[in-house]
């Protein structure tokens, strides 16, 4: 469990969107007005680390998996929480990703990313490794 000392100095009258726990606990993140913020569980100063509408936390505490609606769609990113570039996270085009945020809890620990996908005749959600040509999906009913 997670508690914030003050939670005066977060985000006053906005909606969170997304939010996520760092591994440790100490590290909440949360999307809201299109961006992506951390907040120190126990000073409670919000960051600013980037755009984005969905966020969850990478198994290797180090990144953030980051979901970004766009003109061109749902975007999939890693973010680096060292503030190195992030990189794009390519689905493939038969999957397009929904425009919902991606869960706080969506990274297994193995590594694997649900990610909810549009099809044009039913609901799916899909697992994607992050690897290339390793994906598995199955259909809604």
């Amino acid at each position: 469990m997670v508690g914030l000392s003050d939670v005066s100095k977060g985000p006053r009258e906005k909606t969170v969107i997304s939010l996520a726990t760092s591994l440790d606990g100490k590290t909440l993140y949360y999307t809201t007005d299109g961006n992506v913020w951390s907040i120190p569980a126990d000073d409670g100063t919000p960051n600013k680390i980037c755009a984005g509408d969905g966020v969850a936390v990478d198994r290797n505490g180090k990144d953030l998996f980051v979901n970004l609606f766009g003109s061109k769609g749902t975007e999939l990113f890693r973010i680096q929480l060292s503030g190195d570039p992030g990189k794009e996270i390519r689905i493939p085009a038969d999957l397009p990703m929904n425009n919902l945020p991606i869960s706080g809890s969506a990274v297994r620990p193995d590594g694997k990313v649900l990610l909810g996908v549009q099809t044009r005749d039913s609901c799916s959600i899909a697992w994607q490794s992050l690897t290339p040509g390793a994906r598995r999906s199955r259909q809604c009913r």
